[in-house]
């Protein structure tokens, strides 16, 4: 039946919008991308569909929309529709193949274990809330050098709020809403919203699988949670005019009025230039398709020169390597893009694109498969640690909040997961040895008072 459905709603694109027949396909697959996230967000914590999702909105549905509204703008999509869709279903589709060529049950977890964990560890969770929050408040004042692990190392204060979420709702409620009021407000200072809109995105992802609630609350709840990201994404831009221009002070009154001011203009919130530049926001092809456009002109093709650099950047330490890439730098997206953006634009090439500059066609296709694998790999990984403890699957979301990026640059994307992995490696080897510990005391103890019932029981029955 779904089927059914997505082919006529594939005609119905066609024969309505005048999508063409490959755009209408792609808007379809990112369609069948929604209903799996829908669907099976309840059997599980639906992570890998959440990604499909986000990369489908960013490489399919809006770039098919770009096309139908032909727009001449410098974020017009400058390859034919035929040459675009060509490239970017099978890098979708690769994308996905690699995501499912590892087995994994990380996102079906047996939270009955999780409880156990949680009661046993009360006080290393709250701990580890509180010590997130001050590494957060912190931060400034810790070298440069080490404030990146200190940022991904406070990413544990999401994973102790949803540990003690799951021990006990309604004691823990507050520490959860807490930690997001905080996260809310310092995005409102920093005038940056990634890190708030992806840690709730989370949270209701993993709240979805615990309380498994209807299909028609989901709809509500994701109807909502559009409505509210795209007014954040209509009004950020105003509120950081207002807050860097120094007219008002950064906080939830400035942000009020700036979206009081958007969705109360002539046309309102969904007029059509706001429309627009909610699409080029979330359209990161417009990007790859310039970057093709500009690589067929130049067949200057890079092999692996570029990923080397990554590589360099991501593994190596900066006293090793001070001449390595850094986080920001616009060097490679104005080289190759055919933009030229300054270094407080935030834009980046992201892995499908880097894959053309390496290898032209296949080297997009190669590039997607690539990225799909890395995802399956970091789930094993994780999964592995989560035999130590069923928190540490929660460490997924920190390691990989940027690489779930469409826009993200690639040397972010692998430094990001690098040292995720080796700062979340260190933590869960130096706690192995105490959960184990735990849990084998309370097994124990369990045991011996299940023995203990089982005596005095037969002792009672002889009498």
């Amino acid at each position: 039946m779904r089927y059914v459905v997505l082919v006529i709603l594939m005609l119905a694109l066609n024969a309505w919008l005048g999508m063409s027949l490959l755009g209408g396909l792609a808007a379809a697959l990112w369609f069948w991308y929604v209903i799996e996230f829908f669907e099976k967000s309840n059997q599980k914590i639906a992570f890998k569909e959440f990604i499909l999702c986000l990369y489908g909105l960013n490489y399919l549905f809006s770039p098919a929309l770009s096309y139908v509204l032909d727009n001449r703008s410098i974020y017009r999509m400058k390859i034919p529709e035929e040459e675009y869709f060509l490239l970017a279903l099978p890098c979708m589709l690769l994308l996905q193949v690699g995501m499912n060529s590892i087995k994994t049950r990380i996102f079906q977890v047996d939270f009955k274990t999780v409880q156990l964990q949680s009661l046993l560890n009360q006080k290393i969770l709250v701990t580890w809330l509180y010590a997130g929050v001050i590494m957060v408040i912190l931060n400034k004042l810790i070298p440069a050098d080490l404030a990146f692990f200190f940022y991904l190392l406070s990413g544990i204060r999401f994973v102790a709020a949803y540990g003690l979420y799951v021990l006990n709702a309604s004691r823990y409620k507050w520490h959860i809403a807490g930690v997001l009021v905080f996260e809310f407000m310092m995005a409102l200072k920093q005038g940056m919203f990634h890190d708030v809109i992806m840690w709730l995105i989370f949270f209701g992802l993993f709240w979805i699988y615990l309380k498994k609630p209807g299909r028609n609350f989901k709809l509500v709840l994701g109807l909502g949670a559009l409505i509210a990201v795209y007014i954040l994404q209509i009004a950020k831009a105003e509120y950081r005019s207002q807050v860097g221009g120094g007219n008002s002070e950064a906080g939830l009154e400035t942000m009020q009025e700036a979206v009081e001011k958007n969705v109360n203009s002539e046309g309102g919130m969904f007029n059509s230039s706001k429309a627009t530049g909610t699409i080029t926001r979330v359209n990161q092809a417009w990007i790859f398709a310039s970057t093709v456009n500009r690589m067929n002109a130049l067949q200057n093709y890079q092999g692996v020169d570029l990923m080397s650099k990554y590589a360099e950047a991501a593994f190596l330490p900066r006293f090793l390597a001070p001449d390595k890439l850094k986080a920001g730098d616009k060097m490679i997206f104005n080289r190759f893009s055919g933009h030229y953006v300054t270094s407080g634009t935030s834009m980046g090439l992201g892995f499908f694109a880097d894959g053309y500059i390496a290898y032209g066609q296949v080297g997009a296709y190669c590039f997607a498969f690539l990225l799909g694998l890395i995802f399956a790999l970091i789930f094993k990984v994780v999964e592995h640690w989560s035999k130590v403890s069923p928190f540490f699957i929660l460490l997924v979301f920190p390691i990989l909040s940027y690489a779930v990026r469409p826009d993200c640059e690639t040397q972010t994307i692998m430094g990001h997961i690098v040292k995720g992995l080796f700062v979340f490696g260190l933590l869960m080897w130096y706690y192995q040895e105490y959960f184990s510990r735990k849990i084998h005391e309370v097994t124990f103890d369990e045991q011996k008072a299940i023995i203990w019932k089982k005596i005095t029981q037969r002792r009672g029955y002889v009498k």
